[in-house]
């Protein structure tokens, strides 16, 4: 189990790759918005939220650690998620148009049928084992320079 963070003041904390997985807050735990929400992310309390337009990412380093979030079918129009760590993550089937991906970590990602329409690419990072359907592959082979 993870801390129990219940009641405590986080505001103004920079949670970036901090793991939030089995952390326990509560409705009083105060908490910037973005980490409350990267917290409903990984603990699977986020089924069913729009998350177009969410900022994942900012200044200084400060990214959001998704790693393995389910994620799948979720609708991420235009979210920032500029160096944030998605390895293993699901997202099978998301709506990712017009969302930053800059520097994000896809290792071993799934993103079979994902809709990555002006999707912005530029310095994320995939392994072999990442699933992406081959035309976003050879997208992000010809924005970052790997095409052959």
């Amino acid at each position: 189990m993870g801390a129990n963070l219940i009641g405590a003041n986080l505001q103004g904390a920079n949670l970036a790759d901090a793991n939030l997985k089995w952390v326990v807050i509560s409705p009083e735990t105060q908490i910037d918005r973005k980490w409350r929400l990267v917290w409903e992310i990984v603990n699977g309390h986020a089924q069913g939220k729009n998350l177009a337009q969410a900022d994942l990412s900012g200044a200084d380093l400060d990214w959001a650690d998704l790693r393995g979030a389910n994620l799948a079918q979720a609708d991420l129009r235009g979210a920032r998620l500029v160096g944030a760590n998605l390895q293993e993550a699901d997202l099978q089937g998301a709506d990712l148009r017009w969302a930053s991906l800059e520097g994000a970590n896809l290792s071993r990602a799934d993103l079979g049928a994902a809709c990555l329409q002006l999707a912005s690419l530029r310095g994320a990072i995939l392994s072999p084992e990442t699933q992406i359907d081959r035309k976003w592959r050879l997208v992000w082979e010809i924005v970052n320079g790997h095409a052959q």
